[in-house]
């Protein structure tokens, strides 16, 4: 074997990795002090998309199916999480006019029949919602940023 074929294989094998890890990582940290500084990201792909609009909630809940006295949802973060389900079967058949609960943390949803005439899906989706956010809504305020996670963006 030739001395060029062996610096070729060690380029290959230790250099690139090397190099097109750390250019990654130069990279990602460029892009996440330029976010932070609130100046757009420059690259092709910015040009032809809408301007972000910011940092939207996500709702815990989607409505599946629904009937009068029956509402079937989508729980989001509750598969595999069977300690949850059980914390929120208990949330729910708390409420007055629930007639049955069936959760199911396999699937990731909630089935409900309840009295229509009582209670109605925003009061059940609600009572979903995680007990955090459901406190901070009637607080009317915004939560101070966590300053230790933009000094990692930073540094």
């Amino acid at each position: 074997m030739s001395i060029g074929a062996l610096v070729l294989e060690f380029v290959a094998e230790a250099v690139l990795p090397t190099l097109a890890t750390e250019v990654g990582t130069y990279a990602v940290r460029r892009a996440a002090q330029e976010v932070v500084r609130g100046r757009a990201v420059p690259g092709p792909s910015r040009a032809s998309a809408p301007p972000p609009r910011g940092i939207h909630a996500v709702a815990a809940t989607t409505v599946l199916s629904q009937t009068p006295g029956r509402v079937r949802l989508r729980v989001v973060g509750l598969p595999g999480d069977a300690r949850r389900a059980a914390d929120l079967t208990a949330r729910l058949e708390a409420l007055a006019g629930v007639r049955k609960v069936s959760l199911s943390a396999v699937t990731g949803s909630a089935l409900v029949e309840y009295d229509a005439a009582r209670l109605g899906v925003a009061q059940i989706r609600t009572a979903l919602e995680p007990q955090r956010a459901r406190s901070r809504r009637g607080a009317g305020h915004r939560p101070a940023p966590d300053s230790r996670q933009l000094k990692l963006l930073t540094a």
